[in-house]
């Protein structure tokens, strides 16, 4: 079983393993407990242990309605009782956990989806899936007694925003009883994708231990990435930031035509690990989150238009962007870094980051221009990376009195500049 814990750096603002760094590379396959199989999870596990990642957020909800694999027993008409838990689909759980972790993954479980808790933007119009609060405190304490063996991160809410006090409570009683029970787990929340704001009772405590955003599905806010890091990267209390829903690979625009690219990942990626959002990220795929199968109608069709198989979805591009972003992490050893503004152009998608003795910037560039910067560059060994192919150079780096120009690069596609003391 799982012995190894993630702990917080002493610097507040990255994760250690063993006492080592680590950098956490997620993916979202929320509904695992509810529609994936033992034969197909093996799968899909040994395909992303061969790309590095190192985290599964999974939804203890399951997410969807189904029945016959649910959290608590339901009625004949599929009402939930959530006074009487279903053992079946926990133990069920534990042996989908036991296998994840033995191949060295560690579980990171929403504890309660935003649709389980009054008052937020999916239980206000489907007010009959809300959990009694009285009936928090025991689920909590089941969840803990089922799976604190595996040693999981717990995201205590899912998707979720606050519109009332009720929310704030039901949370609370979730990271409070976590907390006395395994006081050494990490904890965090999982807010939806328009907002970084979250109860101070809940932000400002010792309940959480580190911060994520979603910068999310919509085209015309993908600002959030860095603009939601650089706001936790300014919160009154320091502690590890990371984007936890970047756009999906493949899904749709919500409520727009169109699909994200693999290119829009990796900006989304850089921009936040660059901004602040340094301790890691997490993929998703449209066809994974949601485990979709032939024949299945997807259930957010409407929204985020439809999904693809998941075997097909499992081999996308962009999951490997994210596995190379990890690698550049650890070989440029880029745990130090901090955001700096030293660039002149004007427009805020050119993102740079430095170490605080200034021996490393890395800069990340998504469309080819000419980059200014209000730095003198001399004495540095730089790298060019090219995301799309994976290509390796030298740029051209002009020098002035106290003033930096990196030549524009003459390949249509987005690159990551390293520079070494």
């Amino acid at each position: 079983m799982n012995k190894e814990k993630l702990t917080i750096s002493g610097s507040k603002d990255y994760f250690l393993k063993n006492g080592k760094y680590f950098f956490y590379l997620a993916d979202s396959v929320w509904t695992t407990f509810v529609n994936i199989e033992f034969d197909e999870w093996e799968e899909y596990l040994d395909y992303r242990k061969l790309q590095g990642f190192n985290v599964l957020q999974i939804s203890i909800a399951g997410l969807f309605k189904d029945p016959n694999r649910h959290f608590f027993t339901c009625d004949k008409n599929g009402k939930p009782d959530y006074y009487n838990i279903n053992d079946e689909y926990f133990n069920r759980a534990g042996k989908m956990l036991e296998i994840a972790v033995e191949k060295g993954f560690i579980p990171a479980l929403v504890v309660l989806w935003c649709h389980l808790v009054e008052d937020t933007w999916v239980s206000i119009n489907d007010p009959k899936s809300i959990m009694p609060i009285d009936s928090v405190k025991p689920y909590v304490e089941y969840v803990v007694e089922s799976f604190t063996k595996y040693n999981p991160i717990y995201m205590i809410s899912g998707d979720t925003n606050f519109l009332s006090d009720k929310t704030k409570e039901a949370y609370l009683i979730a990271l409070k009883t976590i907390k006395e029970m395994c006081p050494d787990a990490l904890t965090t929340m999982h807010i939806w994708g328009d907002s970084t704001d979250m109860p101070l009772e809940i932000k400002d405590s010792n309940y959480i231990d580190f911060y994520m955003y979603q910068s999310g599905h919509k085209i015309k806010l993908q600002h959030y990435s860095y603009q939601f890091a650089k706001e936790f990267y300014h919160s009154k209390i320091k502690r590890p930031i990371l984007n936890s829903e970047p756009c999906f690979e493949s899904g749709g625009y919500y409520e727009e035509y169109g699909r994200f690219t693999d290119f829009d990942v990796r900006k989304a990626v850089w921009q936040s690990l660059l901004s602040g959002a340094k301790a890691g990220v997490a993929y998703g795929a449209q066809g994974i989150w949601s485990w979709q199968k032939k024949g299945h109608v997807f259930p957010n069709e409407n929204a985020f238009n439809a999904a693809y198989n998941w075997k097909t979805a499992l081999r996308l591009k962009g999951a490997w962007d994210l596995s190379f972003a990890k690698y550049i992490f650890e070989t440029y050893h880029l745990f130090d870094i901090e955001p700096v503004d030293i660039i002149l152009n004007k427009t805020k998608e050119i993102i740079a980051s430095a170490s605080k003795d200034n021996e490393k910037i890395i800069i990340y560039i998504p469309y080819s221009t000419n980059v200014y910067l209000n730095k003198n560059l001399k004495g540095y060994k730089w790298t060019l990376i090219d995301f799309s192919n994976k290509y390796f150079g030298k740029p051209d780096i002009r020098l002035m009195e106290n003033k930096s120009v990196i030549k524009m690069y003459e390949f249509n596609t987005d690159l990551l500049i390293i520079g070494l003391k």
